[in-house]
């Protein structure tokens, strides 16, 4: 069977998250972007990978959750983004609704720009998985799709943009400098090669900043690479969590396209069939491109590496 996005994008909308937010919408672009990439991959072979456990089998919602309470309330926009922001649900689902029918998807998505590169932490969701909904705004065409994917949205924010009824942030993250010191993204994917985190976020979160620069003035690109910065520099106390990639030698030869593609198609047929290793596999290549030529080795020595994928 092909790839149908228009069918993917409805489906993802309705995948409930398991544990933090979902990450149907960040699978369904990177078989969109893998696609792009690779355009003589069989996309039979692409649509297989959508039968991940984990990722478009997740469990999910055939009902608007909002539509279930009554009366449906019209809340101004700052009052919709209170709610969602504390965890008040189910209310905070009539709250995206409400937002939404005012001032559209995109506008409520797009009120967290800044606070999703300020949030940046732990595994960068609130970047990651913000930028996700952004890129799938235009492919969200029809009124009810939309409507759940704000009911998607005010469950992300719940998680990343939590606060309690006193407006008080519960787990305050460091507060980063105003105008942090200037960040060289080349030593900082050094950084995120050496140490690309639990499930490669370190590097999710550097390629989807490179991938969504053109959102983001000076200060805010320059505070994303200092909140990587600081999320990659982190120690764990826990394996999975504290990732390492050696240093070994350069080979002498140059790193061709054909190199990625081949690491990335291997990558994904010997990693663990969930999302993760598909995010990762399109990351890589969006990393590739802004990659010097030392660190495309090491990219694909890492795609090649025994790690917490197999």
């Amino acid at each position: 069977m092909d790839l149908d996005f228009p069918t993917l994008f409805h489906r993802a909308v309705r995948i409930v998250p398991m544990f933090r937010e979902t990450h149907a919408l960040k699978g369904v672009l990177a078989l969109r972007h893998l696609k792009t990439r690779f355009p003589h991959w069989k996309e039979s072979d692409l649509a297989s990978l959508k039968d991940w456990p984990g990722f478009l089998g997740d469990p999910h919602t055939n009902a608007l959750f909002h539509s279930g309470i009554s009366p449906l309330e019209s809340v101004p926009p700052e009052k919709a983004r209170h709610r969602m922001e504390t965890g008040l649900f189910p209310l905070a689902y009539t709250a995206a609704a409400s937002w939404e029918r005012s001032e559209g998807l995109e506008t409520m998505v797009m009120a967290y720009r800044e606070r999703a590169v300020r949030g940046i932490e732990d595994l960068g969701h609130s970047w990651s998985i913000w930028c996700s909904f952004v890129e799938a705004l235009p492919d969200l065409r029809d009124a009810e799709t939309r409507q759940f994917a704000a009911e998607r949205f005010a469950e992300f924010v719940g998680q990343q943009f939590r606060k309690d009824p006193a407006n008080r942030p519960l787990s305050p993250a460091p507060s980063p400098p105003e105008v942090p010191g200037a960040v060289d993204p080349a030593g900082l994917l050094d950084l995120c090669l050496e140490r690309p985190g639990f499930l490669g976020h370190h590097l999710l979160a550097l390629g989807t900043l490179h991938r969504f620069r053109h959102l983001l003035d000076a200060p805010l690109w320059n505070l994303g690479l200092s909140r990587i910065r600081a999320m990659a520099s982190l120690r764990w106390n826990r394996p999975a969590f504290d990732v390492r990639l050696p240093e070994e030698p350069i080979p002498r030869t140059s790193p061709e396209e054909h190199d990625l593609e081949v690491s990335v198609r291997d990558f994904l047929l010997r990693g663990t069939r969930e999302v993760h290793v598909l995010t990762v596999a399109d990351i890589a290549c969006a990393l590739w491109d802004v990659a010097e030529e030392r660190q495309r080795h090491r990219l694909l020595r890492y795609l090649g590496s025994p790690s917490v994928f197999r």
